[in-house]
């Protein structure tokens, strides 16, 4: 029998919270079953990361745009390589890219818009993806030895069960993709200066 003092919604799983509502003791549970994870209408994943970092805008645009270099430092790339380039500037238009981790691999091409040598964004129309897109910003810092970069990433996967998965390590990508960067030009820069001496 329900004490007339207090409402009770009933949920055979949990218990979210416990509140008073003028002088009733009000219990509120929830149930999450196995179709509430198969909704795919949450928006798309987005996080942004900017960086100071001690080369020149042409350096690290360098670096950006080698997508055929990717599969050797960017996490999760198997591997990479551009399949159409600009006519006018050879600036890459699209790449492909092979991902991997566990049992998941998949293979899927991005148009390419390059900016020598301040933007490189991309842009998926694979059906994996309901959004997938990137951009690289670099510009000019107060000390003429380094750069501003910024990185935006935003994704979303058609499927709902990679939405999900992807929450673990959707929040560190933007800066584990940076400091894959940052070490991919320290070590390319470092290669130059050997070349140069």
């Amino acid at each position: 029998m329900l004490d007339h003092n207090y409402v009770q919604i009933l949920s055979p799983v949990r218990l979210v919270s416990t509140r008073f509502i003028k002088d009733k003791f009000v219990f509120i549970s929830q149930r999450r079953s196995i179709f509430s994870l198969l909704q795919n209408d949450n928006p798309p994943q987005a996080y942004s990361l900017v960086k100071v970092l001690p080369y020149s805008n042409s350096q690290l645009y360098k670096v950006i745009s080698d997508i055929d270099s990717y599969r050797e430092f960017v996490p999760y790339c198997t591997d990479s390589f551009v399949s159409e380039r600009d006519k006018d500037s050879n600036q890459p238009r699209k790449a492909t890219l092979k991902v991997g981790w566990g049992s998941f691999i998949e293979s899927f091409e991005s148009e390419l818009t390059c900016r020598e040598p301040s933007v490189v964004i991309a842009q998926s129309n694979h059906s994996m993806f309901k959004v997938l897109h990137t951009k690289w910003q670099i510009s000019p810092h107060s000390d003429p030895n380094s750069s501003k970069v910024s990185l935006d990433i935003k994704f979303s996967f058609n499927n709902p069960i990679y939405n999900a998965a992807s929450k673990s390590f959707g929040s560190s990508l933007a800066s584990l993709m940076v400091k894959a960067f940052e070490n991919r030009a320290a070590d390319v820069l470092e290669r130059h200066q050997e070349k140069t001496r």
